[in-house]
């Protein structure tokens, strides 16, 4: 008998996307069978023999319609492990930055996202995410993207660990051994 719950891993690209007035674009996913729902950047997994920056620049075509996207070296990477219907997802994400011009949601892409769990976006400055009672991933992204505009882009990607998997199951990743 296996020890604990069996997950599914997977890696992910995920865009900090920001406009001119330095506000994060972010999309509200809802699980499907608990219906908890949580505001994040858009992206999602890599598909077979894709790289990290090419499964974000498809992520944001596929989330947003921009086909012109710059990216950033990574920014920042984290594990996360959540539940998406049937499935426990033990997901390691890296993190890129854009800028793009204000945006709206193309009405063509509305069927794909209800498809994907995507309910609703929005533009959010630091303040509104900081006084958010919602879920947002990364837990603590107001403080992550004050760093950002205050310091720009890090010379290497952070590490923002793997403390939602320690706080929901209670171990240290399977992926990750304890810090010395």
């Amino acid at each position: 008998m296996a020890d604990g719950p069996q997950f599914t891993s997977r890696v992910a690209a995920r865009v900090v996307l920001l406009d001119p007035a330095n506000r994060v674009l972010l999309f509200r996913y809802v699980e499907p069978w608990s219906r908890h729902a949580i505001w994040a950047t858009p992206g999602g997994g890599l598909e077979p023999g894709e790289t990290d920056a090419a499964a974000a620049r498809r992520e944001v075509v596929e989330e947003t319609g921009v086909t012109d996207v710059a990216l950033s070296p990574i920014i920042w990477t984290r594990e996360s492990i959540f539940d998406w219907g049937a499935q426990h997802v033990h997901q390691h994400e890296r993190f890129f930055m854009a800028r793009i011009e204000t945006w709206e949601l193309p009405s063509t892409l509305w069927q794909a996202h209800q498809e994907e769990g995507i309910q609703e976006h929005r533009w959010w400055t630091i303040l509104e995410l900081e006084r958010a009672t919602e879920s947002i991933a990364p837990q603590h992204l107001p403080k992550l993207l004050r760093a950002l505009l205050a310091e720009g882009l890090p010379a290497q990607p952070i590490d923002l660990g793997s403390e939602a998997i320690q706080r929901r199951y209670g171990h240290q990743s399977p992926a990750r051994s304890p810090e010395p």
